[in-house]
């Protein structure tokens, strides 16, 4: 035991040597997972920045594009307006016209009406033995 105590202090600097080394190793280690790490945060912020200025192309183009519809609708808009009064122009004056012509054919309806309907409806009444008057 007296053996012990005398290389206890060669026996605590090889502890400690080998703590000092293994100290070494984590902290390379820890300094190569460092770098690694900022490898890929650097990998995420280029990503990043590429996707914001593909997003901002992408919104200009579509933007242009959208203005480019709005425009084509707006034409189209006035088109259809034109054509609507014009429709509107035709209703008018073709139901004018038609009222005007069968204002003008009124009398002869009138009388074919009178002619032909009316007694075929008084004859059939007269039938069912319905002699009551208007």
């Amino acid at each position: 035991m007296a053996d012990d105590t005398n290389t206890l202090p060669e026996r605590v600097q090889v502890v400690e040597e080998k703590l000092d080394r293994l100290s070494e190793s984590v902290d390379q280690r820890f300094d190569a997972a460092d770098k690694r790490f900022d490898a890929v945060d650097a990998a995420f912020l280029e990503q990043r920045q590429y996707t914001e200025f593909a997003y901002s192309r992408l919104e200009t183009k579509m933007d242009a594009r959208f203005d480019r519809v709005d425009g084509r609708l707006d034409h189209l808009d006035g088109r259809l307006d034109r054509v609507d009064r014009k429709l509107d122009q035709l209703s008018i004056s073709g139901a004018l016209g038609a009222f005007a012509s069968r204002a003008a054919d009124a009398p002869a309806l009138l009388h074919t009406l009178i002619v032909t309907t009316l007694p075929a409806n008084v004859a059939g009444n007269c039938r069912s033995g319905d002699d009551a008057g208007p």
